[in-house]
Order: structure tokens, then sequence, then C-alpha cells
């Protein structure tokens, strides 16, 4: 199995962390590409510099899950998600959205 997460704060570093851990191939992508690299180099995940370099990484269907702050501004959660919309069979994003996109 494999899964992209694009946010890598408290909540998504340690899921990153988790499914890891678990056997889990983790593509990972933070606005803060220094996050993403530390976390690779203390899990193994595959630490990608942009959205595209994720979804590039992701085996068709993709699986990616959001993590993305409640008080991210509105337009910059919308370009997020419109990058990859279209690349993904499912989303799970937090709180409780979950999405199958056809």
């Amino acid at each position: 199995m494999e899964i992209g997460m694009i946010g890598l704060g408290r909540m998504g570093a340690n899921m990153a962390r988790r499914l890891a851990r678990g056997g889990v191939k983790v593509a990972a992508f933070n606005r803060s590409y220094e996050v993403t690299a530390k976390l690779a180099h203390e899990t193994g995940l595959k630490a990608c510099a942009t959205i595209p370099d994720l979804l590039g990484e992701l085996d068709k269907p993709r699986v990616i899950w959001l993590m993305l702050p409640a008080a991210m501004r509105p337009s910059r959660r919308w370009s997020i998600w419109f990058h990859c919309w279209r690349a993904a069979m499912w989303w799970w994003t937090a709180p409780t959205l979950f999405t199958r996109i056809p």
C-alpha cells in the first residue's frame, strides 16, 4: 500500500510516522521542505518538494491524505486541492471528509 500525505504539522507528521512504521510507502509534501526532509530522514518516507512530485511518486489509483489546518486561507487550501483532485482516486481530509473521485 502507498499513500500521499500533504501537510506535516503535528497531526500529519504523526500519521506519516505511524504509516511508515506500519510498512506503508508514504510520499509526503509540506509547504516547508525542511520539515519534509527531516521527517524523511527520520522515517524513510519519500520527501517531495512539490505536489506534482508527490503525485509522480504514487502509482494509480492514488490515495492522498490532506492534513491542512482549519485556519489556512481558503484560497491556499483550494489551490492545493485543485492541483491534486483529478489525480487521486481517494481523498481523506481532516477532520471528517472522505471522498471517492471517479
